[in-house]
């Protein structure tokens, strides 16, 4: 069985659609739903959907109306942690969009965050995807014991940024604790739940809807010793340095830092980097102004091919040397920054400039280009690493396997006024899928070279 109904979701489902399971069998109010198991995507990663597959979902999602598309991963919700954003999650999704959300929240087990996530913990991923009826509403989520105190006689509502307690002993005079409370004992959890609540608007006031329930995990607070001065020193300058935790969860390698530490160095790199602790860190110096955006999709096309043919040059022969491949490196990145991408998001821009003056509101725009554009699917390279660092193995050093690229979901027809905008933004979301592609053969330039250097010394 590939796909079933939420109420028939299992362990093997993952524990957050396994938690609304639960919440189902109990009575409680649970949006209604469908889990495609975690099979499906270790079955058709890197090749098409089958047909029967792909109309099954569509069908069942018309069935819904407006959608909301949830990952339930093997190693969320339990035991070695809650996971919490490491996979994407997507409401308000149109049925007809209902694939390239699932495709979303399948590539976000991908990522070198989850991976990192995943190996720290010394498990595997196996995710499966929750696809239920979007309810509107504001959200609150409870916390039917306090952090940190599992045995704790209170209940924490968090509604509108702001932290209501309520004795347990009380609950039974606000619903969202009681509700909150049915939920904890629905699905066992003795130390406390955290619940997460949609409050639908009806006529004289909300319902209540379980949109997930999951035991809490009670931080256990070590002590921590700050480092060494010596450590930190690189970031005590009267900048605001960043962690770049979403590339590099993990530390560098020292092949990467020297990498970061050329880039850091060129007088055209937007940001500072430097490593500290084997962490990358970044800081803004001047914003990259954007080039004059290109009038249609031939021209962006023609603007791409010319830089892309540069970058080619530079990255397809093999380096003499090290030191040849770290100067090839810092030049095809220069092109990568500086020139690729400024322009594509030049091209896009036009489509978010056009959008602000139709009178949308600007929090708004961000979601309803995405929509319009739809889900890209970015290439699949022998070349590409689970990991930003050139001491990783390609996927092509570590399986024989290649896998084709699926065909490509088509989105919508846009409405007319916005045909142009949107035709050009969807060929700029096309080529920024190649930028990761095109960092990795910079990647594996330098790894080349690298290993013909082990080579030479007998060390590989």
């Amino acid at each position: 069985m590939s796909i079933r109904p939420l109420a028939e979701a299992d362990a093997a489902c993952g524990a957050k659609a396994h938690g609304l399971a639960r919440l189902i069998a109990a009575g409680l109010r649970v949006p209604d739903g469908f889990v495609i198991e975690a099979e499906v995507f270790r079955d058709v990663t890197g090749l098409e959907l089958p047909a029967e597959l792909a109309r099954e979902v569509a069908d069942r999602a018309a069935g819904l109306g407006r959608l909301a598309v949830r990952s339930s991963a093997s190693i969320e919700d339990g035991a070695l942690g809650a996971a919490a954003e490491v996979f994407a999650s997507l409401t308000d999704v149109a049925p007809g969009e209902v694939w390239p959300a699932i495709r979303a929240v399948w590539t976000s087990a991908l990522t070198p965050l989850a991976v990192a996530y995943a190996r720290r913990r010394g498990a595997a991923i196996a995710i499966a995807v929750i696809v239920q009826r979007f309810v509107p509403g504001a959200r609150m989520t409870v916390y039917t014991r306090p952090i940190g105190a599992p045995a704790g006689d209170e209940l924490w509502l968090s509604h509108h940024g702001q932290i209501e307690r309520v004795l347990r002993s009380a609950a039974c005079d606000r619903p969202e604790a009681a509700l909150a409370l049915a939920a904890e004992a629905a699905i066992g959890a003795a130390q406390g739940a955290d619940v997460e609540l949609v409050l639908e608007p009806v006529a004289g006031g909300t319902r209540s809807w379980l949109v997930q329930a999951r035991p809490m995990l009670h931080p256990v607070r070590p002590v921590r010793r700050p480092p060494p001065p010596i450590v930190l020193a690189p970031l005590h300058d009267g900048r605001r340095w960043t962690w770049d935790i979403a590339h590099n969860p993990d530390p560098l390698s020292p092949a990467q830092a020297g990498l970061v530490a050329l880039i850091d160095r060129a007088p055209w790199s937007p940001d500072a980097m430097r490593v500290c602790g084997g962490y990358l860190y970044t800081a803004p110096r001047a914003p990259i102004a954007l080039p004059a955006p290109p009038a249609d999709r031939a021209e962006l096309a023609a603007r791409i091919a010319a830089i892309e043919a540069r970058l080619a040059g530079l990255l397809q022969q093999d380096a003499a040397t090290v030191a040849d491949a770290a100067q090839r490196y810092v030049a095809a990145l220069q092109i990568w920054i500086c020139e690729l991408s400024p322009l594509v998001a030049a091209a896009r821009r036009r489509l978010l400039d056009h959008l602000a003056a139709l009178g949308h509101p600007p929090e708004r725009i961000p979601r309803l280009a995405a929509s319009l554009i739809g889900a890209r699917r970015g290439p699949r390279d022998p070349v590409m690493s689970p990991a930003w660092d050139v001491a990783v193995p390609t996927f092509a050093e570590t399986s024989a396997e290649t896998r084709t690229a699926p065909r490509p979901v088509v989105p919508p027809d846009p409405p007319p006024a916005l045909a142009a905008e949107v035709a050009l933004a969807r060929a700029a979301a096309e080529a920024a899928e190649h930028d990761d592609l095109w960092f990795a053969r910079a990647q594996w330039l330098v790894r080349r070279a690298l290993l013909a250097r082990a080579r030479e010394r007998a060390l590989r």
